[in-house]
């Protein structure tokens, strides 16, 4: 009878370990780590049973962070991840995680860092080999399957042969980079100064041929851009005025923007804005929304209004989520794996679709030509007067016609439309609460205000009085809530109670700034998150501004309480002043205290 009982326990242990090591992503609720729950690769999600594992086994982690949306992602998902030699070697040598970075943003931030500090690069699908104690060895973004293999096989070689020693150097390099103190500038630091080296910065990587900054990928910087429109403000540049034109003009007219469906894509991989990677992040939208506005402001240039509320459109149209908020994103590849595939035309489609009319009006509005080469994006080659000239038609004609034109493109792009990250993140919503707010209040039009009182009512089921919740899943917190979501919000609601006079939304803004200030701020400086399971970098006296604003200038610009607002407020200016182009909120933030009464 004992041997009986003792099999019995064995048989329920080797169960258990078995469940325990078994993919644990099947049926998750984000649809990118869902997307990895058939895999052969025992994957975990991020928590404290995957640290635990790792350090019962002494094995290293393999973390793997990437998002739904991402090309290069869904690349390494099938090349890699499927194929049962690669999940061998994985399973039997690294105890695997997998991050959907949209979830996690504090942690994925920081092994994204850290890969660009050691790497010189970073990107996602973004791969990080960490010790059992939580600090990265080594990282690196997309790689081939044999070149992964060989580099896992590799790390492991040294990890059995020297695990003390590496977890050693781990640990002093995690220290080196991350408990430094921040670098003193020299000299007398004011705000001025400081605007000034902003404006240098950026007009040294200025591209002042095609607009944006860089010669390689563009990417909109909105923070950056937002920053230089209100400085400019006041300091009248001519020369920068009319580059900011040029990249807002660049941006509305070359490959970045869908010109059929409206929205922005993440960025272009090319500096003429002709290419994008084509993702459509919900964050992207809500920035873009706020630069517009902002900008035709600005510049005087009221036809950017036009293009707020263009984008604006777009997502009530098609980023609105089940439950009340707004999707994550748009994929970049179609329903059949390929990268761009719901936004190219090939000249056979556009002659089956279009008639001689429609053909010539595509064709001198936005270059698809029905002799063009098959993998056509749609740009803006003339104005909407131009083609009118051109094919001897008024104007409203024109328009008419381009309507036809789009409805007949979009009603073929609906078979093959891209797949959605249905995630509801609040942090984005946040943002996009902010630009439905701004754009009510702009054009006094119901269907912003309506959706931003919406929208507002949908953020505050996330917050329970004392804790917002990253994203849902019907009731239940998914992801980890960091200091982006408690400042997006709380700026957010503040937004939509100017728009609504709805007291409750200020009241709920301020709280939710307040609980944000006594979690991420303290005498050490800003922490982006404080839930991180492993060792995280110290506080800092500012926190970056690219691609979304940096939630440390948006609290600070909210106020808050006077003793940590005037000890933010007084480090900031010291912590941006060698490197303020990525800082670009903080800068503002010091402006905004000079002309009012400082804290």
């Amino acid at each position: 009878m004992k041997y009986k009982i003792v099999i019995t326990i064995a048989a329920s242990l080797l169960l258990l370990s078995s469940a325990l090591q078994a993919n644990q992503l099947k049926g998750h609720s984000s649809p990118y780590l869902a997307l990895h729950g058939d895999d052969p690769i025992d994957w975990h999600p991020w928590g404290q049973q995957a640290l635990d594992a790792a350090r019962k086994s002494n094995k290293p982690l393999f973390i793997s962070s990437g998002y739904f949306s991402c090309h290069w992602c869904h690349v390494m998902h099938r090349e890699s991840f499927v194929n049962d030699e690669v999940a061998k070697l994985i399973n039997s040598l690294f105890i695997p995680v997998k991050i959907d970075r949209e979830l996690e943003p504090a942690l994925d931030s920081y092994l994204i860092n850290f890969v660009e500090r050691t790497r010189g690069a970073g990107g996602w699908p973004l791969h990080v080999i960490m010790t059992p104690e939580g600090y990265p060895v080594t990282g690196f973004t997309y790689a081939p399957r044999e070149q992964l293999m060989t580099a896992l096989t590799r790390i492991d070689a040294r990890w059995q042969q020297e695990s003390l020693q590496l977890k050693k150097l781990a640990r002093e390099a995690y220290e080196q980079m991350y408990l430094a103190g921040e670098e003193q500038p020299a000299g007398d630091i004011t705000v001025k100064s400081v605007e000034t080296r902003f404006i240098h910065d950026a007009m040294s990587l200025a591209n002042e041929l095609q607009g944006g900054f860089g010669q390689q990928n563009q990417f909109p910087m909105a923070p950056q851009l937002t920053a230089l429109l209100t400085v400019n403000t006041t300091r009248k540049d001519t020369h920068l005025a009319e580059f900011l034109e040029l990249t807002l003009d660049q941006m509305v007219q070359q490959g970045l923007r869908d010109h059929l469906a409206g929205g922005f894509f993440r960025y272009t991989i090319d500096p003429a804005w002709k290419i994008p990677h084509y993702e459509k992040m919900l964050y992207t939208q809500a920035q873009m929304v706020r630069l517009y506005l902002l900008a035709a402001k600005r510049l005087e240039r009221p036809d950017y209004i036009q293009i707020a509320t263009e984008t604006a459109d777009f997502v009530l149209k098609s980023m609105r989520g089940r439950s009340g908020g707004y999707i994550s994103s748009l994929s970049a590849v179609d329903q059949h794996d390929v990268e761009g595939g719901s936004y190219l035309w090939s000249a056979d489609k556009l002659s089956t679709l279009l008639n001689e009319d429609e053909k010539k009006f595509a064709a001198q509005r936005w270059g698809l030509e029905t002799a063009g080469s098959d993998e056509q994006l749609p740009t803006e080659l003339l104005t909407i007067e131009a083609v009118a000239s051109q094919l001897e038609i008024g104007e409203d004609e024109a328009l008419r016609l381009q309507e036809r034109v789009r409805q007949r493109l979009l009603g073929e792009r609906r078979r093959n439309s891209p797949p959605e990250d249905n995630k509801q993140l609040t942090a984005w919503n946040g943002l996009m609460l902010s630009a439905f707010s701004e754009l009510g209040l702009l054009t006094g039009e119901r269907r912003y205000s309506n959706a931003a009182v919406s929208l507002a009512r949908w953020l505050l089921r996330s917050w329970d009085g004392e804790n917002l919740s990253r994203s849902m899943d019907g009731s239940t917190p998914v992801g980890s809530a960091a200091l982006a979501d408690y400042a997006y919000v709380a700026e957010g609601l503040k937004k939509a109670w100017k728009l609504s006079n709805i007291n409750e939304f200020s009241e709920k803004s301020d709280k939710i700034a307040e609980v944000a200030w006594s979690r991420y701020f303290d005498s050490a400086g800003w922490h982006a998150s404080d839930a991180m399971l492993i060792p995280a970098p110290g506080g800092a006296g500012a926190l970056q501004g690219a691609p979304m604003p940096s939630p440390a200038a948006v609290l600070i610009s909210l106020g808050g309480n006077d003793k940590s607002l005037q000890r933010a407020y007084s480090r900031q200016l010291t912590a941006i002043a060698n490197e303020p182009f990525w800082y670009p909120g903080h800068l503002l933030a010091a402006r905004q205290f000079t002309t009012e009464a400082k804290p």
